[in-house]
C-alpha cells in the first residue's frame, strides 16, 4: 500500500508543478506548507507516504485556490483582511475565513484524487481532515471567546 500512496504523491507531485510551476520539497521536521511567494510546498519528510500524500492533496488545495482565479471565486464564501497567523485569529469574521479556506482546501484536494485516479486511504484521509478542521474550530474559538468558552473539552483526535 505505501508504494501506491508514494505513486500517488508522485503523480500529485508531477501536476503540480506542470500546471501550476510548484515545487515540492520534503524535509524532515518542518510544517505542511504552500509558500505562493516562492511556489514551494513543504512536507514533512518524516511522514509515511500515506500522510505525505494527505498533506500533499490539502496544500495542493491551497495552491488551485491561489492560482487558478476560477476556483478562488468559487471556493471561498468571504474576504477578510488579515494576515493568517498560525498564533491569533481577533474576529469571528478571520474566524469563519480560516474555516472556509481550510476547507475549500481540503476539498479541491479531494477532487484532484479523482481526476488524476490517485487512490488515497479515504478512512485515512476522512479522520485527518476532521481532525485538522477540529483543531481550527478549538484554536479559533479559544481566540475569539478567550476564557468565556470551555473549548477543551473538544476532544480532536
Amino acid at each position: 500500500m505505501s508504494n501506491q500512496h508514494k505513486q500517488g504523491f508522485n503523480i500529485l507531485k508531477s501536476y503540480l508543478k506542470e500546471k501550476y510551476n510548484v515545487k515540492i520539497i520534503l524535509l524532515n521536521n518542518v510544517d505542511d506548507a504552500w509558500y505562493p511567494e516562492l511556489r514551494n510546498i513543504f512536507i514533512n519528510k518524516n511522514y509515511a507516504w500515506r500522510e505525505r500524500l494527505i498533506a500533499l492533496l490539502h496544500e495542493s488545495g491551497h495552491v488551485q485556490m491561489d492560482l487558478d482565479t476560477f476556483a478562488f471565486h468559487k471556493m471561498k464564501i468571504n474576504h477578510v483582511d488579515f494576515n493568517y497567523s498560525s498564533d491569533y485569529i481577533r474576529s469571528k469574521d478571520q474566524f469563519v475565513y480560516l474555516l472556509n479556506e481550510e476547507l475549500a482546501a481540503w476539498n479541491l484536494g479531494k477532487k484532484l484524487t479523482d481526476s488524476l485516479s490517485i487512490k488515497v486511504d479515504e478512512k485515512r484521509l476522512q479522520n485527518c481532515v476532521t481532525n485538522c478542521i477540529m483543531s481550527y474550530v478549538k484554536f479559533g474559538l479559544k481566540n475569539v471567546y478567550k476564557s468565556s468558552i470551555d473549548v477543551d473539552s473538544i476532544l480532536i483526535k
